[in-house]
């Protein structure tokens, strides 16, 4: 009798009725809410997962590209690459040999470095100027040997003719 019920029942459409699935519905409704966000949740993961693989591809490309980009500027740090790229350029610059003497490193000075430092830069420009001295004078020098033996030149060719 049972059996016939039931399928008259599924027939009809009434089924969970007629197995008294009523006194359950708020617990199925529960099930089915916490069912939905579960799904919501997993897909929610999913797409934050795809993200940061994609974000680590980002990266990993802005990292090369930054590597690169350091290995050259490392490069061009040298102060002697640098002035070599400046004379292949054209440029007389070159890289200054000493430190150059600022107000601001004058503050920081003690009074006796600062005077060191004004004596060491008079000495230099006295050297300098020795060594200009010098050059003038082997050019001087040079000028006198050059008219001295043209005068000779002229005396030899004064007694030849005379001859």
């Amino acid at each position: 009798m049972k059996l016939k019920k039931l399928i008259t029942s599924l027939m009809h459409g009434k089924l969970l009725l007629a197995l008294g699935v009523e006194r359950f519905l708020p617990e199925i409704v529960f099930a089915f809410v916490m069912i939905l966000v579960a799904i919501g949740v997993n897909i929610k993961i999913d797409s934050t997962l795809k993200q940061a693989q994609e974000n680590k591809l980002v990266l990993m490309n802005l990292q090369s590209v930054h590597t690169a980009t350091q290995c050259r500027l490392t490069g061009l740090d040298c102060a002697s690459r640098v002035e070599d790229m400046l004379q292949d350029m054209g440029s007389n610059v070159a890289i200054p040999r000493k430190r150059a003497i600022t107000p601001r490193r004058l503050s920081q000075m003690s009074a006796a470095k600062a005077e060191e430092a004004k004596e060491a830069e008079k000495a230099e420009k006295a050297r300098q100027k020795a060594e200009e001295a010098k050059k003038a004078e082997k050019a001087e020098e040079a000028k006198e040997a050059a008219k001295a033996k043209k005068e000779a030149e002229k005396t030899d060719n004064g007694n030849k003719e005379r001859k």
